[in-house]
């Protein structure tokens, strides 16, 4: 497996996409729209050297972070949401649910791990929560 980070970020963008049915972007965007959306960010990339002498490889750990957004003006509905509201809880949820559809990200990554969760509120009517990850992903030593 000679991967490279962008390949992994680019394979679970893709995850995300099939398994959801809100918006995806990679990397930040001003005045998002369209609620509720998931943007994806790479925090950092630790590379270990177990291997990388004898066997020319590469283990590292790619974390992200994956931010949901919601707009819910219903104040009763910002955290848990219905059938009709997405509320923070809910878009948290759904990103669990997709990661754990396949943590392997179709057998690009070795193991997909979720870190923590993280909610804040960024100014009513706008909430957001924070899936950290920890993809752990082989690559070709030089590859990068």
């Amino acid at each position: 497996m000679g991967l490279t980070s962008n390949e992994i970020l680019t394979q679970l963008k893709t995850q995300l996409d099939n398994e959801l049915t809100y918006p995806i972007f990679l990397g930040i965007r001003e005045e998002l729209t369209q609620f509720p959306c998931i943007i994806i960010e790479p925090i950092g990339i630790a590379e270990g050297v177990d291997g990388e002498a004898v066997y020319n490889r590469v283990d590292a750990t790619l974390t992200v972070g994956i931010y949901g957004y919601v707009r819910v003006h219903n104040k009763d509905k910002q955290i848990i949401g219905d059938s009709n509201t997405k509320g923070v809880v809910d878009v948290a949820r759904d990103i669990k649910l997709a990661i754990d559809s396949d943590r392997t990200l179709s057998g690009k990554a070795i193991h997909t791990t979720i870190i923590d969760t993280v909610f804040s509120i960024v100014d009513y009517p706008f909430r957001e929560v924070q899936v950290n990850l920890e993809i752990l992903y082989r690559q070709t030593k030089g590859v990068r």
